[in-house]
């Protein structure tokens, strides 16, 4: 398909490719690429927030201990004579048994 003289005058003074009217397609084509770039950096504070447990011998904790050493069919022992592994049975064993 030929496109006439006046077909071509009249595509051509459409305000989308006119460099002085409104946005055209550079402005527009700047603008998303800006916007793309954005997009990750504005993202990356919003990922979920991980709870940190800190694991903090106190007060109310013996009644937890020893609730843990019968469930857990344990001897009593003082907790400051626990090997590690006790102790890391214990405080996964405390995680899934909240006040």
């Amino acid at each position: 398909m030929r496109l006439q003289t006046e077909q071509l005058v009249i595509f051509a003074s459409h305000p989308t490719f006119d460099e002085g009217k409104g946005f055209g397609m550079r402005k527009m084509s700047g603008l998303l690429l800006g916007a793309a770039m954005l997009v990750p950096i504005l993202g990356t504070g919003c990922g979920p927030r991980r709870q940190v447990q800190v694991d903090v011998w106190g007060p109310g904790e013996t009644t937890y201990y020893t609730r843990w050493e019968h469930d857990t069919d344990r001897d009593h022992v003082a907790w400051d004579q626990r090997n590690e592994h006790d102790r890391e049975a214990y405080w996964k064993w405390r995680h899934h048994h909240p006040d």
